[in-house]
């Protein structure tokens, strides 16, 4: 699967499917910078480049990067790309979700809930919640909540 994706400083984006990770333990470090996360989430949301207003579909917004929110400019109100999807509503940085989504994508897992607990510096409860996020994403085949894929 090829993805284009705007390179970060590293140039990780453009050489994504190249430099995959073939453990845990790589997929942390991949998915280290916080900042690479929310670009690679922004291009698989909005392949097109031109991202969506979630509450009226308008194309044209405002985007304040220091804090990674959009302003529409047709109805006014602020969305976040993580908003509408299943990482919404949770403290927890990409950077820490994304190891867990490529673990979950993975034909076999042979690691502990606690284990990865410990590599991305969170709690087994944080990570039986990630994961069960996840599992309910496979199983309807999206990544949008409930009510974004309404």
């Amino acid at each position: 699967m090829s993805l284009s994706i705007p390179a970060d400083k590293s140039g990780r984006a453009s050489k994504l499917c190249a430099d995959a990770p073939s453990d845990l333990r790589q997929a942390v470090h991949f998915f280290s910078d916080p900042e690479f996360c929310h670009q690679l989430l922004v291009a698989m949301r909005w392949p097109g480049g031109v991202p969506l207003c979630t509450r009226c579909g308008f194309d044209r917004s405002n985007y304040c990067s220091t804090r990674r929110v959009w302003t529409c400019k047709g109805c006014g109100k602020q969305f976040t790309v993580k908003l509408g999807t299943i990482f919404e509503g949770s403290r927890v940085g990409l950077e820490k979700w994304f190891p867990v989504v490529w673990l979950k994508a993975q034909p076999v897992r042979t690691v502990s809930f606690r284990e990865i607990a410990d590599l991305l510096g969170t709690t087994h409860a944080t990570v039986w919640f990630m994961f069960h996020r996840i599992e309910r994403a496979m199983r309807t085949g999206t990544f949008l909540s409930r009510s974004a894929a309404a």
